[in-house]
Parts: structure tokens; C-alpha cells; sequence
């Protein structure tokens, strides 16, 4: 944005660390000088001086941020006409960018079951990645380049030009840069001429509200299933007797379950959530849930949850024998409700936190209803959400003012390790400051303050401090391959996790 307001008037960036020499750094700003003392006597910037070269760019239509689309022309076409069109029209649609392999397909149907027309973006990849750094610094955290990717992708390749397009980029506070791919993306729209495009940005300020009020309830159903999907497709590829004809199973129940979050009414999909469930039951298992190492994937919830960004941990890891449990997208809805309620960023109404409230207690009520449907798969085990517990143990190494991800990573980390599972690997975008955040108080306080986390073994834990290790490891990612020696890191948290469950199940907890 900032080179945007300055066009072609010279500016210079400076990036400082501990490697920065004095020498560099009196160059670079000797040079800018120059360059400034030549702009303001010639009144234009000479070559090298620093010019964006967006100083002649078109001005395109202004995306629309809220729930309706504004029908205008780009060049060559009508006259604009500045009117509105409901998000229920039939040719504006919804474009909701991928997040591993499922949500968006379950946000997508909630969408459609609201009677919105929506899509969900492919899976992010090498073509997503290089077209998102054709219109970045390439200095952006991962997420952000693949989702401006993806959107520019769909533009790209889509079969209709008449249709009103608006991506879905939710926003949240926080020491994070998520808060500005929305105003970031809506300038990828207009620098690279992508038409009748609309970013639609609802906050975590108000609890993500902004969409029909018929897309809530279906909204998180699709979060409840869709997060046990992804543990059950993890489970599959570990404990299946013949993982790829197991699969073809899940691709077909997964299939059946999201046209009936699309159609059919909440019963109906509980209903057809537990045949599927059945039929998963059926598949031939080499090993049980109790049996097998078990590792928990948490940290941005982007990363996480897409192969590509998490360098196909959850495939890696199973080949290994370990399945993966990645921290659920319910995780975060319950923190913002929790925010929401306890007034943390701002003093909500009393109608906006009876509202919150109410959708709360509904949300959680039916996440426990679904989980016990998913458990009669054999490979999907209860993972109940307790944010209160976690903020309130978190509290004590970080302070909850400071929103976002990291509280949740830390608390969840030193809850689950030891208890629910044998080892936790965190993964972030490369320079994520939650992610630094939480790696530097996991890696300085894991053994100490694991008693004061655990549930139910905090006898057990002050017993044996310091005799188990407890495996942990934090990831960063940019989208390039893993180095040799992330893969070596990789290869000794595999085998400290198989040792933690061994000396856990000989110790008898």
C-alpha cells in the first residue's frame, strides 16, 4: 500500500538485523539522497531511484467488502451502472480459498445450502506459490502468496467473465499479517486488472459475522465434520490394511457427506454422517487407535492444514506409523468467541455477546454430538475443545491481551504432549511472530511447566520430570523443500516420539 501512495516519488526501505553492516547501510542511504535531492529538483525520479512503476496503472472498479457484490464494468465493457447485487444473486459467487483438503469444500457447501453460489479454490501448489510472488515483494508470509495466487489462478482460468467474484479472506488482530491480506489482495485486483473481484474480509473483531444468518449454524456443523474428516483421513493412511483402497472409501463417503451439507436438512446429515461412518468401519485395520504413536500438527492455521505448506507432514508422518492430529478450525472459532465474550480487543454490545453466546453454546453442544458419530469409524478419536482450560493455563506464559495464535500453540502443545499424544510439531510461515513466540516459550519451559498443563498426569509428570524427553519440533515454512537437516531434525522427532509412547506404555500412564 505504501508504494501504491508513494507512485513514482523516491523511498527507501531499510531491513535491519544483527547482520546489517554500517557500511551497507551508509550506501544505501547516501544513495537515496541523491536520488531524492535529483527528484526534487528535476520533479521525476531518475532510473534506479527507487519508482514502484505502478504509476501507470488503470483504476479499476473498488472491490466490495461486505455482503454485496457492486456491478460495475472494467474496461471495455458498460457503462458502470453502481448498482447492487445480493450475495444471493445468481451471477455473483463466492469464492472461498483452499485450506487443506476438505474445509473449504465444507464451507463451500454451507455456502450453497444458504442458497449463495460459491467454489472452492484447488489446492494450492508450485503454480499457485510463483503466481502469488508475481505480485508481491516476495517478502509475505506463505499463506498470503498462495491465496493471492490462487485468486489469480481462478481468474485466470475460469470459463465465465460475467460473473461478480468476491474471495473470502476472513481478517483477525493480533501480531500477525493476516489482518492485512484484505486490503493487500484488493490491491492485487487492481494492479493486475482482475475485474468485477471483491474481497470480502470478515473480522474476528465481531466474531466473523457479516455472512446470512443461514450460513452460521450450517457454517459450523461443516467445521465440526470437516475437522474430524481430516482426522480421519490421517487415521486411514496409518492404521488402513491397504491405505489406498481405504482412501477411495473416505473420497467417497467425504463426497456424500458434503452434498449433504449442501441439500439436506441437520438430521438428514447426521444421518448420512453415520452411515459413512459405517461403512468406514468396515475397513480392514493393521493396527488400533490405542496402539499407534501419535503426534499433534498445530501452530497458523493455514499452514497446518494445507499438504503443500506443511510439507505433506500428515503422509510423511504415516508412513512412519504415526498419526497425525491437526488442531481443529473450531479451535480458533471457540478463541474468538471466547474474545468476543470476555471483551479482550473491545466491549462487544449485549447484543452482540448474547448472540455470540448463544451460537457458543449450540456449537458446542452439536461438536460433541458429531465427534461421538466419528468415533464409530474406528479410526477417528474424541478430541474435545476446551478453551477456557487452555487460556487459563496459557495466562501463565503469556499474557491473553495479546491475541492470536500463539497462546493457543503453547497451551495446546504442553496440554496434549505427554497426555493425548507423543510428540508436537508446530509449523509456521517463515518470520510468523506468533509462531516465533510460541517456539521460544515451548523450547524454553517444556519440561518445567509441563505438571502445571497436564490434565490428568500432573502427578506423573513431576515424578518423572527431565527423565522423558518430550519431543517437540517448530517449522518453518516458505514454500521451498525441507534442507538436509530439517529432514534430519525430522527423522529424531520421529524416533523420540516412538520412544516416549514406549517408555509411557512401560511406566504403565
Amino acid at each position: 500500500k505504501y508504494r501504491e501512495i508513494m507512485g513514482d516519488k523516491p523511498y527507501l526501505v531499510l531491513e535491519l538485523d544483527t547482520h546489517t553492516s554500517d557500511a551497507g547501510l551508509d550506501t544505501r542511504v547516501e544513495a537515496f539522497l541523491d536520488v531524492a535531492a535529483n527528484f526534487s529538483s528535476n520533479g521525476s525520479a531518475s532510473a534506479g531511484s527507487g519508482s514502484t512503476g505502478f504509476d501507470s496503472l488503470q483504476k479499476q472498479p473498488s472491490p466490495h467488502t461486505g455482503s454485496e457484490a457492486k456491478e460495475e464494468k472494467g474496461p471495455g465493457g458498460p457503462a458502470a451502472t453502481g448498482s447492487l447485487l445480493s450475495v444471493f444473486d445468481p451471477n455473483v459467487k463466492i469464492l472461498v480459498p483452499s485450506m487443506g483438503h476438505i474445509t473449504a469444500k465444507g464451507i463451500v457447501a454451507s455456502l450453497r445450502h444458504s442458497g449463495i453460489k460459491a467454489e472452492s479454490a484447488p489446492p494450492p501448489g508450485p503454480e499457485e506459490l510463483n503466481l502469488g510472488k508475481g505480485s508481491a515483494s516476495c517478502r509475505e508470509c506463505l499463506p498470503y502468496l498462495l491465496t493471492a495466487g490462487s485468486l489469480k489462478r481462478y481468474v485466470r482460468d475460469r470459463k465465465s467473465d460475467d460473473e461478480r467474484l468476491l474471495y473470502l479472506m476472513p481478517e483477525a488482530d493480533g501480531p500477525c499479517r493476516f489482518g492485512q491480506y484484505g486490503q493487500a489482495l484488493e490491491g492485487v485486483v487492481e494492479r493486475d486488472h482482475l475485474g468485477e473481484v471483491g474481497i470480502f474480509s470478515p473480522s474476528s473483531n465481531n466474531s466473523y459475522s457479516g455472512l446470512p444468518g443461514s450460513f452460521n449454524k450450517r457454517g459450523l456443523l461443516s467445521f465440526a465434520i470437516t475437522d474430524g474428516l481430516t482426522d480421519i483421513r490421517a487415521g486411514v493412511l496409518t492404521l488402513a490394511e491397504d491405505p489406498d483402497q481405504a482412501t477411495q472409501v473416505l473420497d467417497y463417503v467425504e463426497d456424500s457427506i458434503l452434498e449433504s451439507l449442501a441439500s439436506d436438512e441437520e438430521a438428514k446429515v447426521f444421518q448420512v454422517l453415520g452411515d459413512a461412518m459405517s461403512e468406514l468401519s468396515t475397513v480392514e485395520r493393521k493396527s488400533s487407535l490405542e496402539e499407534v504413536t501419535k503426534v499433534l500438527l498445530t501452530g497458523e492455521i493455514y499452514v497446518r492444514r494445507e499438504a503443500f505448506s506443511s510439507y505433506d507432514l500428515v503422509e510423511r508422518l504415516a508412513r512412519e506409523g504415526i498419526l497425525v492430529k491437526t488442531s481443529p478450525v473450531l479451535e480458533w472459532v471457540f478463541y474468538i468467541d471466547h474474545i468476543v465474550l470476555s471483551g479482550l480487543l473491545k466491549k462487544a454490545s449485549l447484543r452482540e455477546r448474547v448472540a455470540v453466546g448463544l451460537r457458543n453454546i449450540y456449537s458446542r453442544r452439536m461438536t460433541g454430538k458429531v465427534q461421538r458419530v466419528l468415533e464409530t469409524s474406528n479410526f477417528y478419536q474424541d478430541h474435545p475443545i476446551d478453551i477456557r482450560y487452555l487460556i487459563k493455563k496459557g495466562r501463565e506464559l503469556i499474557d491473553p491481551k495479546l491475541t492470536g495464535e500463539a497462546i493457543l500453540t503453547v497451551s495446546s502443545t504442553l496440554s496434549e504432549l505427554g497426555d493425548d499424544v507423543h510428540g508436537v510439531i508446530s509449523v509456521s510461515p517463515f518470520g510468523c511472530m506468533p509462531g516465533r513466540i510460541a517456539e521460544s516459550i515451548i523450547s524454553q519451559r517444556l519440561e518445567e511447566d509441563k505438571p502445571l498443563f497436564s490434565r490428568q498426569r500432573s502427578g506423573f509428570w513431576k515424578k518423572h520430570r527431565g527423565i522423558l524427553p518430550l519431543p517437540f519440533l517448530a517449522l518453518e515454512t516458505d514454500g521451498n523443500p525441507l534442507s538436509q537437516m530439517i529432514e534430519t531434525k525430522l527423522d529424531s522427532f520421529v524416533m523420540s516420539a516412538h520412544r516416549l509412547k514406549q517408555e509411557l506404555m512401560e511406566k504403565g500412564s
